[in-house]
């Protein structure tokens, strides 16, 4: 019985995600921000200083933790991994909230939620 409500969970856990990525999959591309590219840019800049002790004049004024989090999701490729990712953690996170919330996570509760 177990297993069939963590793979229910995980079921409500992805389409949730979906749900929250079809802006930027209908899009073509995930909507970004002015401050959106600065992040992707100093990621590179925090681990040369980090590793290489080759440090810069200006860091971008962002959240270094934050750069550097996302940095092995996107290596100045492509942000999708990114999206990929802040979905998920949001959808899982949301899915604790509702079972601890509730006592016993129902996935139509879940699905609303996320629309």
């Amino acid at each position: 019985m177990k297993r069939r409500f963590l793979v229910g969970r995980g079921a409500a856990v992805l389409v949730g995600e979906l749900l929250m990525t079809w802006p930027a999959l209908y899009n073509g591309y995930p909507l970004r921000y002015p401050d959106s590219m600065s992040y992707l840019e100093d990621g590179g800049l925090v681990v040369r200083a980090l590793f290489l002790c080759k440090f810069s004049a200006d860091y971008g004024g962002r959240s270094f933790i934050y750069c550097l989090g996302i940095l092995p999701f996107h290596w100045n490729v492509t942000p999708w991994p990114i999206v990929a990712l802040q979905a998920l953690l949001t959808a899982s996170s949301g899915s604790s909230c509702g079972q601890s919330c509730r006592g016993k996570p129902r996935c139509i509760t879940w699905f609303s939620s996320c629309c």
